[in-house]
């Protein structure tokens, strides 16, 4: 009988986790606080999702 692990299988972030890590790290290079970076991103996607 097969055995099941502890804990369940890790899950690929999706591409729009991943775009928007990239994003965030930018802006906060780019000179954006933290919490900047993350509020313009949350507006980009909400626009993108408008369109």
């Amino acid at each position: 009988m097969p055995t099941t692990p502890d804990r369940p299988a890790s899950v690929a972030p999706s591409e729009l986790d991943m775009s928007r890590a990239v994003i965030e790290h930018a802006l906060t290079v780019y000179g954006y606080s933290a919490d900047t970076a993350r509020f313009l991103v949350d507006r980009l996607i909400v626009e993108a999702r408008a369109e």
